[in-house]
């Protein structure tokens, strides 16, 4: 797929030289980049899990 992107020209001058740096392509850069972001994103939208007391005749227990 080829989409069309307008980025800073800043943005891409410095993806531009990062490609260059690491031999590789400005597709690729790119490509890594939104991974990282979608991945990362993923992992902040994980639920954790929450210690509830519970409550029995007055007295709390916690459980394990």
């Amino acid at each position: 797929m080829k989409p069309t992107l307008n980025l800073i020209d800043q943005l891409l001058a410095d993806a531009k030289a990062l490609a260059a740096w690491q031999r590789t392509s400005l597709t690729r850069v790119i490509e890594e980049g939104l991974q990282l972001r979608l991945r990362a994103e993923a992992d902040s939208t994980k639920r954790t899990r929450i210690r509830l007391p519970l409550l029995r005749a007055g007295a709390v227990y916690w459980k394990v």
